[in-house]
């Protein structure tokens, strides 16, 4: 109990908690889906791209890292790393 306050507390203070630093990827992998969702819905794309596209591409990238838990086998992983990836490429775009 008195963990979880402070990780409530870190995260609310600058965004993350000490235990997230020990697993990163499930700590990415649990907050940016909701986040590409939003932006997916959101009525507002990237100069040059068509918005039926980029709503999929978005709700595309956060349904796969939805597929990474903590026992998440390496095809999974995989699917992840893809996703990432296309975060990666389209950083300044978000």
């Amino acid at each position: 109990m008195r963990r979880r306050l402070k990780d409530i507390l870190q995260r609310g203070w600058r965004g993350y908690a000490d235990a997230d630093q020990y697993s990163i990827d499930l700590y990415l992998a649990a907050i940016l889906p909701p986040l590409l969702r939003a932006r997916a819905e959101a009525n507002s794309f990237p100069f040059g791209v068509v918005q039926e596209e980029w709503g999929r591409d978005l709700r595309e990238a956060a349904d796969r890292l939805e597929l990474i838990d903590w026992k998440a086998t390496t095809a999974r992983y995989n699917m992840a790393s893809l996703a990432m990836h296309w975060v990666a490429q389209n950083f300044r775009r978000l």
